[in-house]
């Protein structure tokens, strides 16, 4: 009878903490839209203490992360999550990846590319579904600071070409791909290339269920194809 109750102390301990930290992470996330940033850091500390398993901590973390900054306490938030990655033994692989696309993405455009390929590197060492958004977006960054900032082109080719059409990805984010990849051919003259890739980026397209702005795929086909 004693092992019962305790079972049922801790289950109702665990249920409570979720429900604690989904009404945190919650009032969190409305404060940050709100730009209460003040408040949201409140409940993301809070939400940090009762979080519960790897994606409660990964979401408390990039939560707090975005308050810092809207803080302007940048450097502060990233260093959090530098060392989270680091040292913080709840996080699993995914959720590691996570914080690392997000922190990379932060830096994308501010001179920090550098810096941002060093996140995503490691990011794509960490396991992921081939098919989901995280795996998508830690190519996709890596790709564009190689187009963009790097001024390789090729290598954002080596890196994007083999996810665009795997199978079960988000047609958003095949859209996207295929896109880069013309992108770059047409940047490189390859006409018939990118030809192709804007088609395939508009066949995707239009598998997305919700509204979505399919423009620039539709007058890159009728660009190249005068």
């Amino acid at each position: 009878m004693k092992k019962i109750f305790t079972f049922v102390a801790v289950l109702t301990a665990c249920v409570l903490c979720g429900s604690d930290f989904a009404a945190l992470s919650k009032d969190g996330a409305a404060a940050n839209r709100k730009k209460d940033f003040a408040s949201a850091l409140n409940k993301y500390e809070a939400a940090l203490k009762v979080s519960a398993d790897s994606r409660q901590r990964a979401e408390a973390l990039v939560g707090k992360y975005l308050a810092l900054r809207g803080l302007k306490r940048t450097q502060e938030g990233e260093t959090m999550l530098l060392n989270a990655v680091e040292n913080d033994q709840m996080l699993k692989p995914l959720q590691l990846r996570q914080i690392l696309n997000t922190l990379a993405g932060y830096n994308l455009w501010n001179g920090r590319h550098d810096f941002a390929i060093s996140l995503l590197k490691q990011a794509h060492n960490l396991e992921a579904p081939r098919a989901g958004n995280d795996y998508f977006r830690t190519c996709y960054y890596l790709a564009t600071l190689y187009v963009n900032r790097k001024k390789q082109p090729q290598m954002a080719l080596e890196v994007i070409t083999p996810i665009a059409g795997i199978k079960g990805m988000h047609p958003a984010n095949s859209f996207n791909a295929f896109m880069l990849i013309g992108e770059v051919h047409e940047k490189a003259g390859r006409k018939a290339e990118a030809l192709k890739a804007y088609k395939l980026a508009l066949g995707h397209g239009s598998r997305i269920q919700y509204k979505y702005d399919l423009t620039p795929a539709k007058k890159a086909i009728e660009r190249l194809s005068r």
